[in-house]
């Protein structure tokens, strides 16, 4: 009995860090080593310098809080690439808060986030590209920012599928959105109207800038502020 319970032991361990095996971590990380984060990590991928993190070879990131490009000058950088490899993000996920940053979810690969702000603070920078059949992000009820106070852009192509209760493009005063869903198969879907009746244009000193072009045999589901 007691030599089984040592074997299941050794392999759930094993399984374990399998799972880890494909993460990795250059430059201004926090916390250094992603295969220690949990779902009580506040991760800080460029906080006040540049850098990124690669999760692939079928891997799982699990944290609270994302922050890429942290603070003002910072460059923060996130790969999540192939199938069965998952960022699972149980709170905020900023690309782009004060500084600059991009996501990547290609080749299958998925995130998934409470809600999600592509360039969050005025100045900031935010990109994130979404591609290839099976390539996800969700996020849920307070849904996906394209420019909260500062600019963002979000590429939907090549069937892939960014989904979550509410979609605003170009947020705040001053702020810019973009969105491109393109080719067959890729899909943008907000089930929740996304409305900004309290923030109508007249109330702007300087009207956000937006932009959504969907292209092909793409498709994009109410993912735009009715009230502009």
């Amino acid at each position: 009995m007691i030599k089984r319970t040592l074997v299941a032991l050794m392999v759930v361990a094993l399984c374990a860090a399998m799972a880890r095996a494909g993460l990795s971590a250059t430059g201004d990380v926090i916390p250094a080593d992603p295969a220690t984060w949990t779902t009580s990590t506040d991760a800080y991928i460029g906080e006040t310098g540049e850098g990124s993190v690669t999760v692939d070879d079928d891997s799982d990131l699990v944290s609270r809080y994302g922050y890429l490009g942290y603070g003002s000058g910072s460059t923060g950088a996130v790969t999540v690439t192939g199938a069965g490899s998952t960022w699972t993000n149980s709170s905020y996920l900023h690309v782009g808060s004060s500084g600059s940053a991009t996501l990547n979810i290609t080749d299958s690969g998925t995130v998934s986030s409470y809600d999600g702000y592509i360039g969050y603070y005025a100045g900031s920078t935010g990109t994130v590209t979404v591609s290839g059949a099976a390539s996800t992000w969700t996020f849920g009820f307070w849904g996906c920012y394209v420019g909260l106070y500062g600019s963002g852009t979000l590429d939907i192509t090549t069937g892939a599928a960014v989904s979550g209760y509410h979609g605003y493009i170009g947020y705040q005063s001053g702020s810019t959105g973009t969105v491109t869903v393109s080719e067959a198969g890729s899909t943008w879907k907000t089930p929740a109207p996304s409305t900004l009746a309290s923030m109508a244009a007249g109330h702007w000193t300087s009207p956000p800038a937006r932009q959504l072009a969907v292209v092909g045999a793409a498709s994009a589901t109410d993912p735009v502020p009715r009230a502009w």
